[in-house]
C-alpha cells in the first residue's frame, strides 16, 4: 500500500471515530435534557412535601410554646385509615407529570384536614362530626347542688371545662353550693356534672359535651354558673377553649385559682373579699385572660412568655420570649398579697389594679 493510501485510510479511520464519538456525545446530552426534565418533575411534586414539613413544623413550634396541646399528635393518630388512602392515591397518581402533581395535590389537602381536626378535637367516640347540620334547635336544662346533698361540707373544689360557648361564673348569697344554667344543642347534649364528697370536701366537675363542633355555630352555647355559700373556702380551676368567658366574684372566699385559656377570652374580676389567699395559675395559649384585682394590693408575678405578651396596669412587662419576675412596692407592706404563676404562649395576659 502506498503511503498516500495510508495516509487516506487513518484520516477516514478518524472521520469515523470522531463520528461515532460526536454521536455517543449528542446522545448523552439528550439523555442530560431528559435527566434536567426528570428533576424539574420531581421539583414540582415535592412543593407539597416541603408546605406538609412547614405546617408540622408550625404544629411542633405551637406545641413547645404551649399554645396547643403535644396531645393534638393523639388525635392525628385516631386517622391513620387516610395514610393508606394517601399512600393509595400516590401510587394511583404516578404516571404523567400532571397525574403525580394532583396526588401530591390531593395528599396535600388531606393532611391539612386531619391536622384540622386533630387540633379542633371534634371527634367523639360515636365520630359525630356535624351537629349544627342536622338541628339548630337548643334546649335549657338547670342543676343545682343543694345543701340539704350534704350538710357537712368544710371545703369545695369547682372544676370547670368549656370546649365552646360563653361562659359565666358568679357568687351569691344562697345556701346551696352550685347552681347551673345551660343552653345547648339538642343533639349534642347537656354539659356533665359530676359530684364526689370526701372526708368534709365537695368536688365538682363541670364539662361541656365534648360532641360540640367549633368549626359550626356555637355562640348559642351558654353556661352560667353560680356559687353559693360564700363563706366556703374554694378552689377554682378554669379550662376555657374557643368563646368568652366573664368570672365575677364579689363574697366568694377563694383558695386556689388556675385559668387556662386556649384561644378564647376570659375576663376574672376579684373585689377584696373575694381575692384568692392560695395558688394562683394563669395560662393563654392563643386567648387572652383579663384580670382585675382590687387597688393597692401587694402583687408578685412569676412569668413565662412565649410569643405573646404580659401586660400590668397597660404597662408591659414582657414580650417575646423570656422568662421573670415582677413584684410591686406593696408585696410586703400591705396585709393582702398575691403571688401569681403566669404562662404566656402566642396569646396575652392583662392584668388590672383598680
Amino acid at each position: 500500500m502506498s503511503v498516500s493510501k495510508k495516509k487516506q485510510s487513518v484520516i477516514l479511520n478518524n472521520r469515523n471515530e470522531y463520528k461515532k464519538r460526536s454521536d455517543s456525545w449528542q446522545k448523552f446530552g439528550h439523555f442530560r435534557q431528559f435527566k434536567n426534565f426528570e428533576q424539574k418533575d420531581f421539583w414540582e411534586t415535592r412543593i407539597f412535601g416541603a408546605m406538609s414539613l412547614i405546617i408540622i413544623g408550625i404544629v411542633l413550634f405551637l406545641n413547645a410554646t404551649g399554645a396547643l396541646s403535644w396531645s393534638i399528635w393523639l388525635n392525628f393518630l385516631k386517622f391513620w385509615p387516610l395514610f393508606l388512602v394517601s399512600l393509595g392515591i400516590s401510587i394511583i397518581f404516578s404516571g404523567s407529570r400532571l397525574l403525580k402533581f394532583l396526588g401530591a395535590f390531593i395528599n396535600f389537602i388531606i393532611l391539612l384536614v386531619i391536622f384540622g381536626f386533630a387540633i379542633y378535637d371534634p371527634v367523639s367516640t360515636n365520630w359525630f362530626f356535624f351537629p349544627s347540620f342536622i338541628n339548630s334547635q337548643t334546649q335549657e336544662s338547670s342543676y343545682t347542688i343543694t345543701a340539704s346533698e350534704f350538710s357537712l361540707v368544710k371545703t369545695m373544689s369547682l372544676k370547670t371545662e368549656v370546649d365552646f360557648g360563653q361562659l359565666t361564673v358568679k357568687d351569691s348569697n344562697s345556701q346551696d353550693y352550685l347552681n347551673v344554667m345551660s343552653t345547648y344543642y339538642v343533639e349534642v347534649g347537656k354539659p356533665l356534672i359530676e359530684k364526689s364528697y370526701s372526708e368534709t370536701h365537695l368536688a365538682v366537675n363541670f364539662t361541656s359535651n365534648r360532641k360540640t363542633n367549633p368549626l359550626f355555630n356555637t355562640q348559642n352555647l351558654q353556661y352560667d354558673l353560680e356559687l353559693g355559700q360564700s363563706s366556703l373556702p374554694t378552689d377554682l380551676m378554669l379550662k376555657f377553649g374557643a368563646g368568652s368567658g366573664t368570672v365575677n366574684l364579689s363574697r366568694q372566699k377563694i383558695r386556689d385559682l388556675q385559668a387556662e385559656v386556649g384561644a378564647g377570652t376570659l375576663e376574672l374580676n376579684f373585689t377584696e373579699a373575694a381575692v384568692p389567699d392560695g395558688d394562683v395559675q394563669l395560662s393563654a395559649g392563643l386567648g387572652n385572660i383579663k384580670l382585675t384585682l382590687p387597688k393597692n394590693i401587694g402583687l408578685k408575678l412569676n412569668y413565662k412568655v412565649g410569643l405573646g405578651s404580659l401586660t400590668l396596669n397597660n404597662e408591659q412587662l414582657a414580650a417575646g420570649a423570656g422568662n421573670g419576675n415582677f413584684t410591686n412596692d406593696y408585696f410586703k407592706s400591705v396585709e393582702k398579697s398575691l403571688e401569681i404563676n403566669v404562662e404566656v404562649g402566642l396569646g396575652s395576659i392583662e392584668i388590672y389594679t383598680k
